[in-house]
């Protein structure tokens, strides 16, 4: 199974595995990018990239363990999201595991989210107001739910796609 957050690499001498990763580009525009609650929140002045992705081919685990969701966009930054599972996300309002609002492109490849919430809309990802595309391929929700869009909900943003996403057991009340 792969790592939860950054890995540690290898022995002086020897290659370790890489690890995990979480870059953002250019980060000298960042006005503040912060764990807080559990999540990480990224407020950008300007265009950047968040680029999250695991080493290992089982991807890495984000827990929520119920109390918060793992990501909070804001601000004209992308997304970039590859071999990543996000369990036991939870958010009162918007995205029990991913929160993107008035951002970038948004890409997620071989992601999944399972028994994530959110007491509103977008049980697992809420995207608004984005200036770009959202590209889902390989993405499955398991088990999640929300008063509106019980896996996913977007809303005033770019083109959508969903190549090979995978919806089992996710509900909404509306």
């Amino acid at each position: 199974a792969g790592q939860t957050g950054a890995g540690t690499g290898g022995t002086a001498g020897t290659a370790g595995p890489e690890p995990d990763v979480v870059e953002v580009e250019p980060s000298s525009k960042a006005r503040s990018m912060k764990w807080s609650e559990g999540r990480l929140v990224v407020l950008y002045a300007g265009p950047c990239t968040l680029l999250a992705r695991s080493a290992t081919r089982e991807g890495a685990t984000l827990d929520g363990e119920k109390l918060s969701s793992m990501f909070d966009i804001k601000g004209g930054c992308s997304l970039s999201l590859y071999a990543l599972r996000f369990v036991n996300g939870r958010s009162e309002r918007y995205g029990g595991a991913v929160k993107v609002y008035n951002a970038g492109n948004i890409a997620m490849q071989d992601v999944s989210f399972t028994d994530c919430e959110s007491g509103m809309y977008g049980g697992a990802v809420y995207v608004r107001k984005t200036r770009g595309d959202i590209s889902l391929v390989g993405v499955t929700f398991r088990s999640c739910k929300a008063r509106q869009g019980g896996a996913v909900l977007v809303l005033e943003s770019g083109a959508t796609s969903m190549d090979g996403a995978t919806f089992i057991a996710c509900t909404a009340d509306l």
